[in-house]
């Protein structure tokens, strides 16, 4: 006992010293830039809680050369695929809305990409409706930074390679855990840090206080270590790494979940570690911030599209040129415009 109680006072400890400001949004300048570039943490849901922005958010999206999301979106069909090839049950349940105390197995990773059909796309794409407008917003806050820069005609990218990651989460599932006295002390912190409550209402609470070190932590003991260096640790690593070679090229604003920001491996440090200086960027809402969100939503980007054709063969109709095929019908998804197309046939 005197054991797991010293591992919870010396993890706080850690946690305390290696605090960073509350602060989504953080500048990255020196180092020999020429331009500021910017580093965003979202929460990949579309609840009003992830769009907790600000007049210097929509300013300095907006002013940036280039768009950096974790991965580029275009790409998420083929890691839809790969998944789907390595697994094909079907879960309802989505990776980032459960909390689990035991390792984590194939078919909840699997989760990230594939659940419930087509549902992931639906989710990303999704658009509130009224019963949902009071507390949902029409994407989710990543997508939304994808399409300003798609509809402004910025170079849009990805920090990493969704198959690799997807691939290198996958290999986890072989992993045995043999240090049982430090799940159980993971476990038993986790409980501590959430004092009896949900870990969804937490992680809500953490990130609309901004509290990135919180954040952190709470993914720190929220998977078993193998796990949290596949999912968070390593793909840090690889995004920073991307980070610093974009940031030479001209202003740029990036998207990262905010749980890879702060830490001593998270992407703050490691940029502070090459060289830059990385602050926080502190902004309110004004009608200008207001206006600009509503600028950006009803801008109208003509999609990309060719003739589709229907399983049956008896319909033909124009689709956006990415598609997905499920059988019984095909659907396009527009990252742009935040929609999808569905072609049915009649057979």
């Amino acid at each position: 006992m005197k054991k797991i109680y010293l591992f919870i006072t010396v993890f706080i400890t850690l946690t305390l010293q290696g605090q960073e400001k509350n602060s989504l949004h953080w500048e990255i300048s020196g180092n020999g830039l020429t331009k500021k570039s910017y580093l965003y943490g979202t929460m990949h849901v579309n609840e009003k809680i992830s769009y907790h922005l600000s007049d210097a958010f929509y300013a300095n999206l907006l002013s940036a050369e280039m768009i950096a999301n974790e991965s580029d979106p275009e790409t998420w069909i083929d890691v839809y695929k790969l998944v789907k090839e390595n697994n094909s049950s079907d879960s309802s349940r989505k990776f980032y809305s459960q909390f689990y105390l035991n390792p984590v197995d194939k078919g909840t990773i699997n989760t990230l990409f594939y659940y419930n059909s087509n549902a992931l796309f639906s989710t990303i794409l999704s658009g509130s409706n009224e019963e949902t407008a009071d507390f949902e917003e029409n994407t989710v806050l990543d997508t939304f930074i994808y399409q300003t820069g798609r509809k402004y005609k910025k170079k849009t990218v990805g920090l990493e390679d969704a198959k690799e990651s997807i691939l290198s989460l996958l290999k986890t599932k072989d992993h045995k855990d043999t240090d049982k006295e430090a799940e159980t002390n993971r476990i038993i912190a986790l409980k501590a840090l959430l004092k009896d409550r949900n870990m969804n209402s937490v992680m809500n609470d953490y990130y609309r206080e901004k509290n990135i070190t919180l954040l952190d932590s709470l993914y720190k003991l929220s998977y078993p270590k193998h796990f949290h260096d596949a999912l968070i640790v390593k793909r840090n690593e690889i995004m920073a790494k991307s980070i610093d070679s974009l940031v030479k090229k001209g202003s740029l604003f990036a998207a990262v979940g905010a749980a890879h920001l702060a830490g001593k491996g998270g992407i703050i440090q490691l940029l502070r570690t090459k060289g830059y200086t990385v602050t926080p960027v502190f902004d309110v809402l004004t009608q200008k911030g207001i206006s600009q969100k509503k600028t950006i939503e009803e801008y109208f980007a003509a999609p990309d599209m060719a003739i589709a054709t229907s399983q049956d063969k008896m319909i033909q109709m124009p689709l956006n040129k990415k598609i997905m095929d499920f059988g019984q019908y095909i659907t396009s998804p527009d990252y742009i415009m935040a929609a999808q197309l569905i072609l049915a046939g009649f057979l």
